[in-house]
Order: structure tokens, then C-alpha cells, then sequence
């Protein structure tokens, strides 16, 4: 059996997130954009105004949208360290390289706007 190491992990953990994300916003149309807002969408609130403002590239954007999401599933202790910046900025590589995963983002970041 192969080793799942912490990127691995990261990124099943981080696809299931974005995917989440987008079931939710696709089952919200037509609601108020107060109501139903979780933790997750708090947390993303520094990516959203990063987003609207236009003056981040665009795989800076992609790389805080996935710092924001990981920190949020793995807890604000464990994303303060280097390590997590480490782990965080080889998931987005990763994710980048993956035409799905990218696909994952993109749509991410499209509902954030």
C-alpha cells in the first residue's frame, strides 16, 4: 500500500472543500447573501475583497484562496507556521498542474467575485 503523505492529504481534504463550497453556493441561488453564512465564507472574506480589487495575480489569488481553505480545515494553530506555507504553496502547485484541480479553483474563485 502506498504512503499518503501531508500533501496528499492536503489536497483530497482541499478538493472535497472546493467542492463543498460549490454544492453550497449552487443550492443557495436566489438567497440572501447574509443568509447561511458559515466560518468558511468568513474566512474567505480577505480572498473575496483581494479578488474584487484586481491588484493580485492571478496565482497569488489562487494561492490564498487555498492558504484560506487549508486554514480553515486544518484549524488556525497549524496555519501559522512555515511548514503550512510550505505545505499550502505545493498544494496549489499541485493543483495548478492537475487540469481538475484547476478547473476546482477557477470555479472557486469565479463565486468568490
Amino acid at each position: 500500500m502506498t504512503r499518503v503523505d501531508r500533501v496528499d492529504q492536503a489536497i483530497l481534504l482541499l478538493k472535497d472543500r472546493l467542492r463543498r463550497l460549490g454544492e453550497r453556493k449552487a443550492g443557495q441561488i436566489g438567497a440572501s447573501s447574509q443568509a447561511g453564512r458559515t466560518e468558511a465564507e468568513g474566512q474567505l472574506a480577505p480572498v473575496r475583497q483581494l479578488a474584487r480589487q484586481g491588484n493580485i495575480g492571478e496565482h497569488d489569488l489562487r494561492k490564498a484562496l487555498v492558504r484560506a481553505l487549508l486554514a480553515n480545515a486544518l484549524g488556525e494553530k497549524l496555519a501559522t507556521g512555515i511548514q503550512f506555507l510550505a505545505v499550502a504553496d505545493r498544494v496549489t502547485a499541485m493543483l495548478e498542474a492537475d487540469e481538475g484541480g484547476r478547473e476546482l479553483i477557477d470555479r472557486a474563485l469565479a463565486e468568490l467575485g
